[in-house]
């Protein structure tokens, strides 16, 4: 007899990330009891809350992160909260924040790495790809002119929102990215670009020591100031940008991960085949 496998991710958001992020865009599942797989994406209390209210014999958590504001870092009960849900919710689970991951919490990089978005070559234009979200970006201009100065090149904007091709295609004339978003940084630097990552919380260090980079490479900003934002932005043609020296050696080992995790679920009576994404 076959259960029933449901999912649970930030899915009707419209952010690409979140759409992208979840491991049924990637591998078929099949299972003998009912089963809940949740993630990928960011949650504090690691779904834990939601997932308990679905009538499911098997709860798996799959990358899931953190996000917490730079000016508000949690304390010990906070944290030891987070971790007292993740515990008493998931059979399995697994983390896509290197700093968290033990042995009991696997590093389970997004699994989105197996989107062909990571391996578009690189194109010649600058992008500025922006977090749709008001609360995160505001209302910011979309003035070009003095970054396409600074760079004496071609500057195209773009948000995380909307169309997955159209967002590919805007992605593929960029061989420098400038951005705010979780993802696009992690697929910039996972297909060889150049990338300035402007972050607001933990969820963009724990990005940046997936690929060994210190936490001081973030240009830190205060969640929905625009101004800071702007300031941000306007100071990148005068930083270094990031830029991972072997983004196919980091897609294999990020893919590895998963596919081993997804392994794991065998003893749970959980089988997921790797679907061919074109």
């Amino acid at each position: 007899m076959s259960g029933r496998i449901d999912f649970l991710h930030y899915d009707k958001t419209g952010n690409i990330g979140d759409f992208l992020c979840s491991p049924r865009n990637y591998f078929d599942f099949t299972a003998n009891r009912d089963t809940l797989i949740v993630g990928g994406g960011a949650s504090n209390g690691f779904f834990a809350s939601r997932a308990r209210r679905h009538l499911a014999d098997v709860r798996v958590g799959w990358g899931i992160g953190q996000s917490w504001r730079f000016d508000s870092p949690p304390g010990f009960l906070a944290m030891w909260i987070s971790q007292m849900k993740r515990r008493l919710c998931y059979d399995l689970v697994s983390t896509r924040d290197p700093l968290l991951s033990s042995m009991t919490l696997p590093l389970v990089p997004c699994v989105s790495v197996f989107h062909p978005v990571t391996e578009i070559s690189c194109g010649e234009k600058v992008g500025v790809f922006l977090n749709a979200n008001s609360s995160v970006s505001g209302s910011i201009s979309d003035d070009t002119s003095l970054l396409e100065n600074a760079y004496a090149k071609p500057v195209i904007r773009a948000i995380n929102v909307g169309d997955v091709d159209k967002f590919m295609e805007a992605f593929s004339q960029t061989e420098l990215l400038i951005t705010n978003s979780y993802h696009a940084a992690y697929w910039g630097l996972l297909s060889g670009r150049r990338v300035h990552v402007i972050g607001y919380s933990s969820k963009f260090t724990s990005l940046l020591a997936l690929f060994g980079f210190g936490p001081e490479r973030v240009i830190a900003v205060e969640r929905g100031n625009v101004e800071e934002l702007e300031r941000a932005i306007h100071s990148c043609p005068a930083l270094e940008p990031l830029k991972c020296e072997d983004p196919a050696g980091m897609r294999s080992q990020f893919r590895s991960l998963n596919l081993d995790f997804s392994k794991k679920l065998e003893a749970l009576g959980i089988h997921a085949s790797l679907r061919i994404t074109e």
